[in-house]
């Protein structure tokens, strides 16, 4: 007797790999959750000789990167949701004092939520996000960038951003304009102490990053 046999399709298999990447991710949260919710709050006022607890995460911006007046979403609106109010709950049982966030999106409205969530201070820059001319543009649903957070008590403050490949573009929260992927090098500051730390973020962005259809 044959069996039968099935085909599936690669869209399907994206689809299933992003959302066990998804159901990782969470799982991941939780699991580190109890173990680290014996670490106590930090508080604001910090002294030369206090440790950095620090947490770098890629958020994942759910997306597929495919078509060009909008980008295929791996997620519905519900569990985007979740799996933020996920992100927030993991991130204030580690307790840190700094927070590094990649593939954030939309990056500005990300970055300030979560920043709000945890009472923390934000830097971010957009690195990638097509043609936007403050909430006009294509890809609508695409406006991704990198992130630092951290405690207001250590005075976060941007630095410097640095492009490191790319072509010309501009890249802002109110316009945006390019058209290939960019990297960037984020630098922000913190005070501990009297004196001045400096943080680095870099995005990567994904190899197969396109504005065609």
């Amino acid at each position: 007797m044959r069996g039968k046999s099935s085909a599936v399709s690669l869209d399907t298999l994206t689809e299933l790999v992003a959302f066990v990447k998804a159901l990782l991710l969470a799982a991941a949260l939780v699991s580190f959750g109890p173990a680290m919710s014996r670490c106590a709050p930090r508080s604001d006022n910090f002294t030369g000789h206090d440790s950095l607890r620090v947490v770098t995460i890629n958020v994942w911006s759910g997306l597929d990167y495919r078509g060009t007046l909008r980008f295929g979403e791996h997620e519905s609106a519900d569990r985007r949701e979740k799996r933020f109010d996920l992100l927030v709950i993991g991130l204030r049982r580690l307790a840190p004092d700094v927070v590094f966030i990649q593939e954030a999106n939309p990056v500005d409205r990300f970055s300030s939520r979560i920043a709000d969530s945890l009472g923390f201070d934000e830097v971010h820059q957009v690195c990638n996000a097509g043609v936007k001319f403050a909430s006009l543009g294509v890809p609508v649903n695409f406006k991704e960038g990198i992130a630092i957070l951290a405690r207001k008590g250590l005075r976060l403050r941007p630095y410097a951003v640095w492009k490191l490949s790319g072509s010309f573009g501009v890249y802002g929260d109110l316009i945006t304009v390019h058209s290939d992927e960019s990297e960037f090098a984020q630098a922000a500051t913190i005070e501990i102490g009297g004196e001045k730390l400096f943080l680095m973020r870099t995005l990567r962005t994904p190899r197969n990053l396109s504005m065609r259809a």
